[in-house]
Formats: structure tokens, C-alpha cells, sequence
């Protein structure tokens, strides 16, 4: 018998997680406002940085790819359009990361969101006029260089311990989990 690898298998155990913060997201609807892409952007931003500060610490060295931040972006897109930094989300309301492999599943989703954002800005783009330098930095991702990390993150995640994968996998479901009770 086979065994599935930790990306495979990250996908699987997440995708009901992924798909139900996707359905609360209005990014991709066509009748988007203005108000509403800066009010994801609020929500996204106090979740995420909080959450991506979580993640270096407990990582260390215990995986080969680093997080990339991406906080700043949406610190960015909010100031182009105006809008004040909402306070950080409080610590009861991030992922209850307590280990490196937590920590990995974690920076699985993170880095994972970068591979729709391409889509989500041509939609913006279309649907509001925001571009990647007029308030639409998050998503305004570098494809190539978006495709190259994911390849170096999927590299990592099959390095990974074995005996560790659903201390990864649950690292993620915590991450979308967490994710999915602040947006909605």
C-alpha cells in the first residue's frame, strides 16, 4: 500500500476548512463593493498578522522554507484606500499553534493562499478597479515567483517527518479554522 504524501494529504483533511472560508470571502462575486473588499481586507489583516508572527518562533529550524510575510501588504492596501490598521485580533481568536509541525501546517496555509490570489486580482481588477498598486497588493502576487515557493513549500512538506504529519495536518485545520470563525 501506498503512502500519500504530507501535501496530498494536507489537501484532503483541509478542503472542506478551505472551501467554507472561500464561501465567506465575497472577493470572487461579481457584485463585490468597494466596502466590502475593504472590510475583508480590515478582517484579513487583523487575523493575519497577529498569525503570521506566531509562526517563525515556533518553526525555528524544524522546516526549510521560511514564511513569507505578507502582512505588510495588507497594511499597504488599507492605507491606499484610506482605511486606519484595525487593532490585532486577540490571542483567543488566532490558531492554537503549540509546535514546530504546528507551525508548518500553518505556514502550508498561509503560503497556500498566494496560488488563488492571481485570480482574485484579475477579478478585482475587473470588478472594482483595484490593481495590485492602487490597493490591491495582497493579491497583486508574483506568479512565477508564487509557483516557484509553492514548488520549494510542497519540496519541504514531503522532506517532513513522517511521524509528524497530523500534527501538520491539524496545525492547518487549526489555521482554517481559526480563520473561518473571524470572518465570520
Amino acid at each position: 500500500m501506498e503512502m500519500t504524501s504530507l501535501p496530498v494529504t494536507l489537501r484532503e483533511e483541509t478542503r472542506a476548512l478551505h472551501d467554507a472560508v472561500d464561501r465567506v470571502l465575497p472577493l470572487m462575486s461579481s457584485s463585490i463593493t468597494r466596502d466590502e473588499y475593504i472590510d475583508v481586507l480590515a478582517r484579513m489583516h487583523a487575523w493575519w498578522s497577529p498569525t503570521e508572527r506566531l509562526v517563525p518562533d515556533l518553526l525555528a529550524d524544524d522546516f526549510a522554507v521560511s514564511l513569507r510575510a505578507r502582512a505588510g501588504d495588507l497594511r499597504a492596501d488599507l492605507d491606499t484606500l484610506g482605511v486606519d490598521i484595525p487593532p490585532d485580533a486577540a490571542d483567543a481568536a488566532l490558531p492554537a499553534l503549540t509546535c514546530a509541525a504546528h507551525a508548518v501546517g500553518c505556514l502550508y496555509v498561509l503560503e497556500g493562499s498566494s496560488l488563488g490570489a492571481p485570480f482574485i486580482s484579475r477579478h478585482l481588477t475587473q470588478t472594482l478597479g483595484v490593481t495590485p498598486d492602487q490597493g490591491g497588493s495582497f493579491f497583486g502576487v508574483d506568479q512565477i515567483e508564487t509557483r516557484a515557493r509553492w514548488h520549494q513549500v510542497r519540496a519541504a512538506l514531503e522532506e517532513y517527518p513522517a511521524a509528524d504529519a497530523s500534527l501538520v495536518v491539524e496545525g492547518a485545520q487549526r489555521t482554517f479554522s481559526s480563520l473561518l470563525t473571524w470572518l465570520t
